[in-house]
């Protein structure tokens, strides 16, 4: 985030998001100086979704950048996908979930 004032206008704009229940507001303000640093935390946000995840099934391949994560692998029921992007959405650090998963 730019500034703080672009931090608290996303803040409100999630509030007016229908059937939000509550927001907390994680969001850092200021320049990333360093890509280092950006990949250090997608490394780790990928170790954590991976953590997780191998507690469900241990096929899934995790890949993060930039906080996104990436979820690949077979799994043996239409369901599963689902299951798995709710999980990982719901790890600490991952902004945002692409699934490539196959049948």
């Amino acid at each position: 985030m730019p500034s703080t004032a672009a931090k608290d206008a996303a803040e409100i704009d999630a509030k007016r998001v229908a059937s939000t229940y509550g927001v907390t507001n994680e969001l850092q303000v200021g320049e990333v100086t360093s890509r280092a640093l950006v990949d250090a935390a997608d490394e780790v946000v990928a170790r954590d979704v991976k953590t997780v995840l191998a507690q469900s099934d241990p096929q899934h391949g995790v890949s993060v950048k930039d906080g996104t994560a990436r979820l690949t692998g077979k799994v043996p029921s239409g369901c599963e996908p689902l299951e798995a992007v709710t999980i990982a959405r719901a790890t600490t650090g991952v902004r945002a979930v692409v699934e490539a998963m196959t049948p």
